[in-house]
C-alpha cells in the first residue's frame, strides 16, 4: 500500500490536527484531490460542500452521498467521522473518481473496540480500494462499500452488470472485466 505520511504531505488547513486528534491515518487520496480538501465540519473535510455524512450501512447510501455531492470530472473525496456524539464514531472515507465510487464506513474509537483492530481494518480497506482503482473499468461503474457488516459491491459496463457481497467475488469480477476488456491481460492481474 502506498502509504502517505502527514510529513511528506503538505496538508490541508485543518486537516493535519483532526488525523492527529483522532488517530486517523492519511487516506489513499489522489493528490489532485487531496489538495482541495477543505474542513467542512470539525470532524468532515471534503473536496466540495454537502451534508456532513451519517454511517454508510448499504451501498445504496453511498451512492446517496456521491449523488449528493457537485463533483464534476475532477472527482470527490471525503473524510473524516460520522455518527451521534454519544454513540459509537465511525470513519467514514468517500471517492468518487472517474468510473469508482468508493466508501468506507467502520467503527473508529468505540468504547470497548480495539484500536490496532479497528486501524488494521481501515488499512486493509484501503488496499481494497488501491486494488480496486488499479482495476476499474474503463467504461460504465465500479460501486464499493466496505462497512462494518461487510463489502458490498456493484459493476456494470457495457458487456454486464454484476454485484455482490464478498470479497473473493469483487476481485474475480475484476479480473474477469480486465480479461474481457483486454484478452492478452488474461492472467496478468495482480489480486490482493
Amino acid at each position: 500500500m502506498s502509504e502517505y505520511s502527514p510529513e511528506t504531505l503538505q496538508l490541508p488547513e485543518g486537516l493535519q490536527a483532526f488525523l492527529e486528534e483522532t488517530g486517523l491515518p492519511v487516506p489513499p487520496v489522489p493528490l489532485e484531490l487531496l489538495d482541495s480538501f477543505d474542513a467542512m465540519s470539525a470532524r468532515w473535510f471534503a473536496t466540495d460542500a454537502g451534508p456532513e455524512p451519517e454511517p454508510l450501512r448499504f451501498l445504496s447510501d453511498a451512492a446517496a452521498l456521491f449523488k449528493a455531492r457537485l463533483f464534476k470530472d475532477r472527482g470527490f473525496a471525503g473524510y473524516g467521522l460520522a455518527g451521534h456524539p454519544f454513540g459509537t464514531p465511525y470513519v467514514i472515507w468517500a471517492l468518487a473518481v472517474k468510473t469508482l465510487e468508493f466508501a468506507v464506513s467502520l467503527p473508529w474509537g468505540a468504547a470497548y473496540g480495539d484500536p490496532e483492530a479497528e486501524r488494521r481494518e481501515l488499512a486493509a480497506a484501503f488496499r481494497i480500494f488501491e486494488a480496486c482503482q488499479a482495476a476499474r473499468p474503463a467504461e460504465g461503474k465500479l460501486a464499493v462499500l466496505i462497512g462494518s457488516n461487510g463489502i458490498e459491491w456493484s459493476l456494470s459496463t457495457s458487456r454486464s452488470a454484476l454485484s455482490g457481497d464478498d470479497l473473493d467475488g469483487l476481485l474475480t469480477a475484476l479480473e474477469n472485466e480486465a480479461a474481457s476488456a483486454d484478452p492478452a491481460a488474461a492472467g496478468a492481474w495482480l489480486a490482493v
